[in-house]
Parts: C-alpha cells; structure tokens; sequence
C-alpha cells in the first residue's frame, strides 16, 4: 500500500533530503535485477532535486536502470523511482516528482551475536561479563538517550541480549560504531567511571555455514548512570577507544540496515 505525499510534505522531505543525514537504499531486485546497496549518509548531495554521490565500479552494471529509493523520514518509510545515472565521476540520480509513503512498518533486520566484556571491578579484582548466542535480537536503536529511559521505565527489549549465569543482569541497550550502551539490573553495577574494558563482539553472518565476523577493542566507561525510581537499575556507557576503521565500517553498515525501510511491492 502507498500514499503520494502532498506537496507541502514533499518540500518537507526534500529539505530533509539536502541535509544528508538519512543513509539511502537503491533497490533493482524489484525492477529486474537482483541485487541492491546502500549510499551512507553524508556522502552524498542534493542539488537542485538530483541526487550525487560517489560511483563506486560495482554500480557501474546498473547505470540507466530503473532503481527503487528508499529511507526513513523520522521513522516514517519514503521511497520514489527513478533512474540510475552517471554525471562525470558521480553517480545521479533524479528525486521523483511523486513520493510515496508506505503503510508498512519499517523492516527490522536481526543478527546474532556473541559478546564479552572484562574490567577490573571495585573490589580490584577481574570481571567478565559473557553475552550467549541465543534467539535473534534487534542490534540497533535511534536513539542511545531513548534506549536507557526505557530501561529505567521498565520497559524490556523484547529479546535480552545480556545474562551472566542464567541471571538476567544486564542488557545490551544500544551499540552503533562509537559506543556501547549496558543496564545493570543489581544494585552492585561493578563498572566505575573512568575504567577501561576490553571487548570483544562475534558477529553470526551466515549462521548455516558458520561464518562470523569478529570485533576486539578496547573501550572506557565514560558515563555511570543510575536510575532515581529503582535503585538496582544503573546503565553504563563504554565508549570504543581503539576501533578499527574496517570495524566502523561494518558497524555503520549494520546500523543503517537495521533502519532500512520496507521496499514497497
């Protein structure tokens, strides 16, 4: 089901548009080829209602094809068709004369993962925290302030990432390629101000065959935050210090995926 937005929405949502800060996801599956990728937010432009970006080779087999433009509008699915092009060394392409909102909700991606994290504790001595491989979980959220409310409202994920021992004592609230965010459900958060930690995340790919991607760095605690209504409630936020500029790169591309809207049908 879609809707063409009004004009007075259209101009709303091309100025969103030149601000660069949404990703875009170019889709050809639906229009005969079968294949579709990501332009990252910031690294394209809006000029006079055509979109530029870098023309990377392998977009090169899909120059004058029909492409399919998709993002999020403040979590509302836009999309528009158009045709894929080259100008000099960019590529462009033509922001529709109609926009479509689509009825469906946003398409949530999962992806398993394994974590551990170490720190030396407030008694001095080592902490590990082990995340299990369990059932599929929504990796990534808009927005690190929001995530940590709604822990401290009561508010669960809808699938726990975190457990040490069998106890369910602290979550995974949030993560995207700068910072990790974890709620502590025991009054005794084990993590101070100002502690590193050293993490590892194992990422589950292709989960029939067994290919993983695998992520160590180290991070600092750089927030303590307690809850004023519970006092066993607490969050901490890590923030990496040393990640990898490969290891960004697959975390941006994880988070833009995780808020890729619904291609229409």
């Amino acid at each position: 089901m879609k809707n063409s937005l009004s004009l007075i929405k259209k101009e709303l949502v091309l100025q969103f548009l030149s601000s660069c800060s949404s990703p875009l996801f170019f889709s050809f599956s639906a229009l005969g080829a079968q294949s579709d990728f990501v332009i990252q937010a910031a690294t394209y432009r809006v000029v006079n209602g055509v979109l530029y970006f870098p023309l990377d080779e392998q977009y090169l087999d899909y120059l004058c094809m029909q492409v399919l433009v998709s993002f999020n509008f403040h979590g509302v699915p836009l999309f528009f068709r158009s045709v894929f092009e080259r100008e000099g060394s960019e590529g462009r392409v033509e922001i529709g004369e109609e926009i479509f909102e689509s009825d469906e909700k946003s398409e949530r991606h999962f992806c398993a993962i394994k974590a551990t994290i170490c720190f030396v504790g407030k008694d001095g001595g080592s902490t590990l925290l082990k995340g299990r491989e369990g059932e599929k979980f929504s990796l990534f959220a808009r927005s690190r302030k929001e995530c940590a409310a709604e822990f401290f409202a009561g508010k669960r994920r809808r699938i726990s990432l975190f457990t040490i021992e069998e106890k369910n004592e602290v979550e995974i609230l949030y993560i995207d390629e700068k910072s990790l965010l974890i709620g502590f459900h025991t009054g005794d958060a084990r993590l101070r101000k100002g502690v590193s930690c050293f993490v590892s995340l194992c990422f589950s790919l292709e989960a029939e065959k067994n290919i993983v991607r695998k992520i160590d760095l180290t991070a600092r605690a750089e927030k303590i935050v307690k809850s004023k209504d519970d006092e066993n409630k607490s969050c901490a936020l890590l923030k990496f210090s040393d990640i990898q500029e490969e290891d960004k790169r697959f975390l941006k591309e994880k988070e833009a995926i995780s808020l890729r809207p619904c291609y229409p049908s």
